[in-house]
This record gives C-alpha cells, structure tokens and sequence, in this order.
C-alpha cells in the first residue's frame, strides 16, 4: 500500500503545479494581454523596444534584421529597375500615339478645310445656276434647247431643276426625244 500512494504524490506534486501555479499565469497573461490591446498599447512593439535595450538580444535580431533588409532591398532595386523599364516603354507608346494624335488632327484640320470650300463652291454653282436659269426663262425654248443639248447631262439636269416646270417642260420638247428621254429620267431619279 505503500507504494502505490507514492506515485499518487509525484502525480499529485504535478497536478498541483499545473492547476495552482500554471494555469492561473496563463490567465493572468491572456488577461493582461486583452487588457493592454485594448487600452491601445502594442505588446509586441513594446516587447521589441525591450530585447532592443538588452544587448546580447537586440545583436541576435540586429543581424537577422540586416540580412532581412539586405535581401528586401535587393528585391525593390530589382522593382524599382523593371519599373523604370515599364515607364520607358510607356513614354515611347505615349510619343507615338502623341505624334498619330497630331498627324490625325492635320488630316481632319486639312479635311475641314477642303469641305468648307467645296461647300463654297457648290454654294458659287448654286447661284450660278440660278443666275442661268432666270437668263433661261427670257430665251426661246429652241435656243436653250440647243444649249442645253451640247452641256454634259448633270449640268443640263442642274439647270432644268431649277427652271419653273412650264418652261422646262418647252426646252425638253424642242430637244430631240431621245435626249429628253435621257434629261427626264435623270431629273425623276433626283
């Protein structure tokens, strides 16, 4: 009987360091530690401040530190020069599409242009036309028919639109039928 209460001390020695010394320094730890991360202290900051101080601690993180910071500025060097390539390139496509951007605004300046006197010319033509058919209206049916058989067929269809249907209708009939035909057709198709 004897012997089997001594096992029973050895175990119960363990048990009591566990559950009186233990446990309640784990708890009062946790405790501390929810208690200084809420009232904002960094535990962990201040710990490194701490093993800093220390100097046989702070040489040990010293040297990891530098070999850390060693390869981590290796590492943004390496970042920074692919950066600086990516930059050029996109500095030579901004150049490009800069002078594209430039040619395409002479072109629509150069287009601009051209269609502001063309819409000048037709306007000049317009008038022209007009001045041609009043003059049209107080000649003989006969001799604006002769001019107007030996005009190239749009400038003859130009000049009958704008003449009053009367009197188009009096130039067709003193042109030979079959370029009446071809100056009708064309007029309805307008």
């Amino acid at each position: 009987m004897a012997i089997s209460e001594k096992p029973k001390q050895k175990s119960s020695k363990v048990q009591w360091f566990v559950f009186v010394i233990l446990i309640p320094l784990i708890l009062a730890v946790t405790v501390a530690l929810i208690i200084m991360t809420v009232a904002g202290v960094n535990v962990f900051e201040k710990t490194k401040q701490f093993t800093d101080d220390v100097p046989k601690v702070s040489a040990l993180l010293n040297t990891e530190t530098t070999k850390e910071s060693e390869g981590q500025a290796v590492e943004l060097k390496a970042t920074i020069e692919d950066q600086n390539a990516q930059l050029d390139e996109l500095k030579s496509q901004l150049t490009v599409k800069d002078q594209k951007i430039e040619e395409l605004n002479n072109e629509i300046n150069q287009l601009t242009k051209e269609l502001k006197d063309k819409k000048i010319s037709d306007k000049d033509k317009e008038d022209i036309m007009t001045d041609l058919s009043s003059s049209f209206k107080n000649m003989d049916p006969e001799q604006a028919a002769a001019i107007v058989s030996q005009l190239d067929q749009a400038s003859s269809v130009d000049l009958l639109e704008k003449l009053p249907s009367d009197e188009r209708g009096k130039v067709l009939a003193a042109l030979n039928p079959e370029q009446a035909a071809n100056l009708t057709s064309a007029l309805m198709n307008r």
